[in-house]
């Protein structure tokens, strides 16, 4: 008998949030992947804690000078972010520890 598993995924919920014009869901998207791909290369867990690190060491690290414009778009996509992992939490939807599930069988939907 294959099992379909439904995995979290904020790239979805962030493709369908009409709260934001397409161009700054766009951005939001590759702001959101670089801070995801640092969080899991240091194995952190989402929040605002890996939130924290990624902003110290890549956003403002090693005397980097940013445009407001960007320190304006970037946290407004961590603030979408965090709130979209309480939603999750609040939902009771435990997918929000983004831990890949155990699974024995054969279909699994990812992102």
């Amino acid at each position: 008998m294959t099992q379909f598993v439904s995995r979290w995924c904020w790239r979805k919920d962030l493709a369908a949030y009409r709260g934001l014009p397409e161009r700054e869901r766009a951005a939001f998207l590759v702001f959101l992947e670089w801070m995801e791909n640092h969080r899991l290369r240091l194995k952190l867990k989402a929040g605002r804690e890996a939130a924290k690190v990624f902003w110290t060491e890549e956003v403002m690290g090693h005397g980097r000078v940013r445009e407001d414009w960007q320190l304006d778009q970037w946290s407004a996509a961590v603030s979408w972010y965090l709130n979209w992992l309480k939603a999750c939490r609040k939902r009771q939807d435990m997918r929000w520890q983004l831990q890949p599930p155990l699974v024995s069988y054969t279909f699994v939907s990812y992102c």
